[in-house]
């Protein structure tokens, strides 16, 4: 499902479509599964059928692309097409960790580790189809993607409903209401991480969007952009895949760390002399996302209401990634343009203080403990009992689920 997403500016300036217009384009996009992934993420809270949502997202998703190959050369077309693939496919990926983290409670970790071969799959599908586009056109993105969401149909038909979680949401309710905004935000270590994740995501983004441009600045090509993502991806992995082992650290030093890292992508990327400098940035980002997805959906797994999980993963997700988009969008242009790509990349630099002085005060304030329960025998019996036992007995139905919760 790379393959779309991943060449779709290129694919509309090879139709002719001017960068401007592009730009405009993937912001009504952002803008769109900024929207789509708060009303979806609701509802799958409310319904808790994850994989009736995660197929209705795989048609939209293959209707929607099999339409933008022919229409490529009219931006109108265009924007209408991708702003309703933002509202019905951009919610996907956090209903997929949703529906993992539902299959298997009391095992967070187990999203990070089946991310990581989402992150796998990223790297090979963006490298192949960059090389196939070159030797075969745009079609093979057609090619591509009928295969990979086959294969992504049937596995999920064949994957149960996490049953466990069904009718923890109250009936009859379709919105969130106050009462659930106020319990989520009346935690306070959810909402600092909502903080973090927000203005990391504005400081990462215009850097991120304008890859292109900053590495053509440098010497780079469209070749080192793809090297670029691909070894960004190679160190990401690792991180996710032993999340399980990086949980024994302190999750406050966890999230100073993944606040730090960004700082230090600014810094190399507004002082780069050469596109080896932008990929090490490259690689302080993707270690800085390793790191900070775990513990994200951790905070949430252990902090949010099990009726209103979906809905704030959803949260941060947009927080991090679509909303912070759009607004990055709108300015890193008229920021370059008006005053310089350094001007540009200190602007991200400042704005990530922000965030690392929120951890560092998360790191160094103390939170409030409840009293503790009266031990029992019993009590002090589920105590003793692994977590990873929970996680595998939660399962009994998905063996490749149960497999992954064994992976460390």
């Amino acid at each position: 499902m790379a393959a779309v997403p991943g060449y779709i500016s290129a694919f509309m300036l090879d139709r002719g479509l001017p960068a401007a217009v592009i730009s405009v384009i993937l912001a009504v996009n952002l803008l769109f599964s900024f929207l789509g992934s708060l009303f979806w993420g609701r509802r799958i809270d409310i319904t808790q059928n994850h994989r009736a949502h995660f197929l209705m997202g795989i048609a939209s998703f293959f209707v929607l692309n099999l339409a933008i190959y022919p229409l490529g050369s009219h931006p109108l077309a265009m924007g209408a097409l991708y702003a309703a693939h933002g509202f019905l496919v951009g919610f996907g990926a956090t209903c997929l960790d949703s529906w993992v983290l539902a299959s298997c409670p009391g095992n967070s970790s187990l999203g990070a580790r089946a991310r990581t071969f989402a992150t796998l799959s990223y790297a090979a599908t963006m490298l192949a189809t960059g090389l196939l586009i070159g030797r075969m056109g745009y079609i093979v993105i057609m090619a591509i993607m009928i295969g990979m969401l086959g294969i992504c149909g049937i596995v999920a038909l064949n994957t149960p409903r996490a049953e466990g979680m069904a009718g923890m949401a109250p009936a009859g309710r379709s919105g969130l209401s106050a009462a659930d905004l106020k319990q989520l935000l009346g935690n306070r270590e959810w909402t600092l991480l909502l903080v973090m994740a927000f203005f990391t995501g504005l400081a990462i983004a215009p850097i991120n969007n304008l890859k292109a441009v900053i590495l053509e600045r440098v010497g780079g090509d469209t070749a080192t952009l793809g090297l670029d993502s691909f070894i960004g991806c190679m160190v990401q992995a690792p991180f996710l895949f032993f999340s399980a082992k990086i949980r024994r650290m302190n999750r406050k030093l966890r999230l100073v760390i993944s606040t730090l890292s960004p700082l230090l992508y600014a810094l190399l990327v507004c002082t780069a002399a050469a596109p080896a400098m932008i990929i090490l940035g490259t690689i302080c980002q993707n270690i800085s996302f390793g790191i900070f997805y775990p513990t994200m959906r951790e905070i949430t797994e252990d902090c949010v209401p099990a009726k209103l999980r979906t809905t704030a993963h959803s949260v941060i997700d947009v927080s991090y990634g679509s909303l912070t988009g759009v607004m990055a969008m709108a300015a890193s242009g008229v920021l370059l343009t008006a005053f310089g790509l350094q001007t540009m990349v200190l602007l991200s630099f400042a704005v990530q203080l922000l965030p690392f002085g929120v951890a560092m005060y998360n790191l160094v304030s103390r939170n409030p403990q409840p009293a503790a329960a009266p031990r029992t025998a019993e009590s002090q019996k589920k105590k003793t009992k692994p977590v990873l036992q929970n996680a595998h007995s939660a399962c009994p139905q998905n063996g490749f689920l149960r497999g992954l919760s064994r992976g460390c």
